[in-house]
């Protein structure tokens, strides 16, 4: 499945999910801007899956043991389309998930499913 930027605008203002059991961990994020990079061909991959998802956070969170969700000050998350399947997911939302990596990456459209960011420890949202 080949990503544009111009597709994935749809997708700010909603929230990004990056889990990775195998390393036990969970992030959850509002999406402020979202690009996809164009990469170096790769001998034996489409050049499309040679780029890079960057997306950049207006705030994020990470879920402790417990429970709990405090607040992270990494504010930009980035994968390399190279080592992820992606596929489209029931409610307009996108998945990633990378073999090599373990991590499995969710893009939720705006009005989509929300972490609330008042239950966020930590978080201060100046509007």
């Amino acid at each position: 499945m080949k990503l544009t930027t111009q597709d994935l605008q749809r997708y700010k203002g909603g929230q990004l999910e990056v889990r990775n059991e195998g390393e036990d961990y969970l992030y959850r994020g509002e999406i402020a801007a979202v690009e996809v990079t164009e990469g170096k061909p790769v001998p034996g991959f489409p050049s499309d899956n040679c780029g890079d998802l960057n997306i950049t956070l207006k705030w994020v969170a990470k879920m402790e043991d417990g429970g709990e969700w405090n607040v992270s000050d990494r504010l930009d998350y980035s994968a390399s389309l190279l080592i992820y399947n992606v596929s489209d997911a029931e409610e307009g939302r996108l998945f990633l998930l990378s073999p090599i990596s373990g991590e499995a990456v969710t893009l939720f459209p705006q009005g989509g499913s929300t972490l609330d960011p008042s239950r966020i420890v930590g978080l201060n949202i100046s509007e």
